[in-house]
């Protein structure tokens, strides 16, 4: 499976020698910044309650898409599209 994400060039960095991504709230904009950790806080539950719970240490999910075509503009401005291969 092919995914997609939107991330500054040390997020991509970091995927390219490590192969593994968590999230971290204290680097996320929407996070800190934007006020979004209730939405985070209800994706977080709503995973758990579907998909059983997260790795240890890890609040939040990684986000990505299935699809890019519309969200190149936003890369642009925000980042490097990352294309990530789950095996």
């Amino acid at each position: 499976m092919r995914i997609w994400s939107i991330q500054p060039e040390e997020i991509y960095e970091k995927f390219k020698n490590e192969k593994v991504l968590y999230c971290d709230p204290s680097r996320s904009v929407l996070i800190t910044e934007c006020g979004f950790s209730p939405a985070y806080d209800w994706i977080a539950q709503q995973m758990k309650m579907r998909v059983g719970f997260q790795p240890e240490g890890v609040l939040y999910p990684f986000w990505a898409w299935h699809t890019i075509e519309w969200r190149i503009c936003a890369a642009r401005n925000f980042g490097h599209i990352m294309e990530i291969r789950c095996v």
